[in-house]
């Protein structure tokens, strides 16, 4: 036989196996349940959460496993949204209970874990004058001494008690050092402040039914044999994993300042490119009137072609030129040709017209070619340059010469 230490446990080389001191009857009891179903709520880290991944984790669980390794017994983990539903589910064993939380028909284990209650403020609030402020208090715990219902708002877990004095939906509450500790770090509250208060000392059991006395030895019996270093490196390995929840007023924290000073030139540039864009338009506007005006008092006509559509519109002086629907038709019919026989090279010809008062004018047409910023074909604009007048002294010079 191999000899024992005090903790009971037998060393063998670089395995350790767990020797408890069990009965008969407690053996039996592992062997014919050797599954036990267990329900949590999440919430309490680093005591019992529920980490990024969806998976149960914290100290009770750790425990539980511990448990496991000395006596052979499992454990399968069901998670509840409430703590109602919670109690009313017909479950043998839960992992993490304290005195202010427990209900019938439940019996406490010898505690596993022992820490100090931690009073916690939102900033601003003072201890001094909490008689009127509003309590946030854990859902299935007895309220402290002192706390009245009228003002106690219920939560389903601590972190969503710690949430709400954060963010001023409720103003203090009471929690135990580890847990105010982990989700402070995790969180990065702002906006709380802890006052340690040296009087509740709250522990933490593993609640069994009454009606099971034998289970509760079996605990009781594998929690004796789990010595304060063994405990203390399991809080250690837990506590240490943190999980950083990043939020909005932490990246703000962080990095508020430069966050400010990129996003104000950032708003700063868009303005300059919008002075920039309404100068440019308003010069545009004013050199659109400066040609307009400049064809008014000139013999000049525009009219626009969409070699893609094959579309000629005529400007409003362009149509005045032709007056009746009739002509103006006419013309965009000549003109359309002329520029779709030209292709894509650009048209200088002389043409002539029937104008407004049934007389045929000539005029001289041209095209500028329109391209996009791509480099592609948009548009033809076309102008009309009346050179009627021009003509006429040309066919006088020539009479004028042949006689």
């Amino acid at each position: 036989m191999l000899p024992l230490d005090a903790s009971g446990i037998t060393q063998t080389g670089s395995q350790q196996v767990y020797v408890l001191d069990l009965s008969e009857e407690e053996r039996q009891y592992i062997e014919e349940n050797p599954l036990l179903h267990t329900g949590l709520i999440g919430g309490s880290a680093p005591l019992l959460y529920i980490d990024t991944k969806g998976e149960p984790q914290g100290i009770s669980l750790k425990v539980l496993d511990e448990i496991s390794r000395r006596t052979g017994l499992g454990f399968a983990y069901t998670i509840y949204p409430t703590v109602a539903e919670l109690q009313a589910a017909d479950l043998k064993i839960f992992p993490l209970l304290a005195a202010p939380y427990r209900w019938d028909p439940l019996v406490l284990s010898d505690p596993y874990l022992t820490t100090e209650t931690v009073l916690y403020l939102h900033r601003g609030i003072s201890a001094d004058n909490l008689a009127d402020k509003r309590f946030a208090a854990v859902r299935g715990g007895t309220l402290p001494e002192g706390i009245r219902e009228d003002q106690t708002i219920y939560f389903e877990s601590r972190e969503s008690a710690l949430d709400a004095v954060e963010h001023g939906k409720a103003d203090f509450g009471y929690g135990n050092a580890y847990s105010i500790a982990y989700l402070s770090l995790q969180k990065g509250y702002r906006n709380i402040v802890t006052v340690p208060q040296g009087k509740e000392v709250r522990q933490y059991s593993i609640g069994v039914k009454k009606d099971n006395p034998i289970l509760l030895s079996i605990v009781n019996k594998a929690l004796g044999s789990i010595t304060d270093s063994q405990m203390q490196s399991l809080i250690l390995d837990v506590a240490g994993k943190v999980e950083r929840t990043i939020t909005i007023s932490m990246i703000m924290g962080q990095y508020g300042g430069r966050i400010l000073l990129v996003s104000f030139l950032v708003i700063l540039t868009l303005i300059i490119l919008s002075l920039l864009i309404v100068r440019t338009t308003i010069q545009l506007q004013r050199q659109n009137r400066r040609y307009e005006a400049l064809f008014e008092i000139s013999q000049e006509y525009l009219f626009e072609y969409e070699d893609s559509t094959s579309t000629l519109t005529l400007s409003s002086r362009t149509i005045t030129l032709f007056g009746s629907q009739f002509r103006i038709n006419r013309a965009i019919e000549r003109l359309g040709s002329i520029m779709r026989d030209a292709g894509h090279g650009p048209v200088s010809e002389i043409i002539r017209l029937e104008i407004a008062d049934g007389s045929m004018a000539t005029f001289r047409l041209t095209t500028v070619r329109i391209q996009d910023p791509m480099g592609k074909r948009d548009s033809y604009i076309g102008r009309l340059s009346d050179i009627s007048e021009e003509e006429r002294e040309k066919a006088q010079l020539r009479t004028l010469v042949n006689t």
